[in-house]
């Protein structure tokens, strides 16, 4: 996702590579979360929160994942699950 372009979702948002743009998950509400192998966003929004890009020089060797908790938008590494407390649709 290039710098300038934006995804947006109604649940949660996976990109496969780089995301350097805007990313929207939840736009509709509920719980989701945000994940690439290269975050290095402009902008993430979950649901109405917003949180802006850091100043890291320094991309991101592995996958990370985004994720509301106690009103805030979190970012950690992504250790092959989900960090607690994050639902996800039912299939």
């Amino acid at each position: 996702v290039n710098p300038g372009a934006e995804v947006r979702a109604a649940g949660s948002i996976v990109v496969l590579g780089r995301l350097r743009g805007i990313a929207h998950a939840g736009v509709e509400g509920g719980s989701a979360f945000i994940m690439a192998l290269q975050l290095e966003p402009q902008q993430l929004r979950i649901g109405s929160m917003v949180a802006r890009a850091g100043d890291a020089e320094v991309a991101p060797e592995k996958a990370e994942i985004a994720y509301a908790k106690n009103g805030s938008i979190m970012v950690d590494a992504y250790k092959g699950r989900l960090p607690f407390g994050i639902q996800t649709a039912k299939f």
